[in-house]
């Protein structure tokens, strides 16, 4: 079994264990102590599950992703993360609030899953044939 499977397989055992728990748990201990555990027991397995498809994302796509592609998605993401920002600073309306939330939200989890990612290295795009840059590929091209 290959090393991203095995990372697969912990992380939907200890989600599991994690959900298993917070169904028990409440009913072991009193009603407050309950209340608190049900949701350190969510949060940590939301939290677990965000942790492993980074890893798994990483693994998978760790030295594949070209240096100009990488820095693409990464740019379109900053500008996500600014447009959510300011989506959620403007005093004009609610929809736009609501929507500058989730644009925020997504490119933040997004910017921190694609910060995991290792790109090509620019001496590996070369040995491959890829493209080093825009001019490059437009000089092929012709």
């Amino acid at each position: 079994m290959n090393k991203t499977r095995k990372r697969l397989i912990r992380g939907i055992v200890v989600v599991g264990l994690l959900v298993i728990l917070r169904l028990v748990l409440p009913s072991v201990v009193p009603a407050e102590v309950g209340d608190i555990l049900k949701f350190f027991t969510v949060f940590l397995a939301i939290l677990m599950t965000f942790i492993f498809f980074i890893a798994v994302m990483s693994a998978a796509l760790d030295q594949k992703i070209p240096l100009g592609v990488f820095n693409k998605v990464l740019l379109l993401l900053i500008a996500g993360i600014v447009a959510g920002v300011i989506g959620m600073f403007q005093p004009w309306s609610q929809d736009l609030y609501r929507i500058g939330f989730h644009v925020l939200l997504g490119s933040l989890l997004s910017f921190m899953a694609w910060t995991h990612i290792t790109p090509l290295r620019m001496e590996e795009e070369d040995e491959l044939g890829l493209p080093l840059d825009v001019s490059d590929a437009v000089e092929a091209g012709s």
